[in-house]
């Protein structure tokens, strides 16, 4: 005996986003994974450059400077 068949259109339609949203979902979970993975492989001179420290002569002509005034 088989259940009778129910506004499965209905059903079909009410069901439409809920698809949509778990589809989206694993797509944004794939792009964050590949980009987790392949960051930590990307050559140095493509990674951002850190800025180096002022040297300790310029720091302490600025504090003079700033005392002078």
């Amino acid at each position: 005996m088989s259940p009778p068949e129910r506004h499965t259109e209905t059903q079909a339609k009410r069901h439409k986003p809920a698809l949509i949203g778990i589809a989206a979902a694993i797509i944004v979970a794939a792009v964050v994974a590949i980009v987790t993975l392949l960051i930590p492989r990307m050559p140095a001179e493509e990674q951002a450059t850190p800025v180096p420290a002022p040297d300790g002569a310029a720091i302490e002509a600025a504090e003079e400077e700033e005392e002078a005034q």
